[in-house]
């Protein structure tokens, strides 16, 4: 099935992070395009469209980490999360949620 980059991307907007995910789901996906395409365009899509539906976005590239050994596929995963943001947002949410 041809898709065009697009198209797919708009697919992971609707089906996974709008509907699946937001109902509790959980998804890793794979990119391996067939076709040419700009590799690093279309992760700053796949970013962009993830920050915009309020979700954080990790890449991790085979070339530079071992996927194929879970703690070193974790601790990529991890070293590209804000924690401390993480943490300071939850606990807003929390609190905001208490004094309403």
């Amino acid at each position: 099935m041809d898709m065009r980059p697009q198209d797919w991307l708009e697919i992971v907007r609707r089906e996974y992070l709008q509907d699946f995910i937001r109902r509790g789901g959980a998804a890793v996906k794979f990119v391996v395009p067939a076709e040419k395409i700009e590799h690093d365009q279309l992760r700053d899509q796949l970013g962009k469209i993830a920050k915009e539906e309020g979700f954080l976005f990790a890449f991790v590239d085979a070339k530079s980490t071992k996927i194929h050994m879970v703690d070193k596929l974790f601790h990529e995963v991890a070293r590209q999360i804000d924690w401390d943001d993480l943490a300071y947002s939850f606990v807003t949410k929390i609190f905001s949620n208490y004094s309403a």
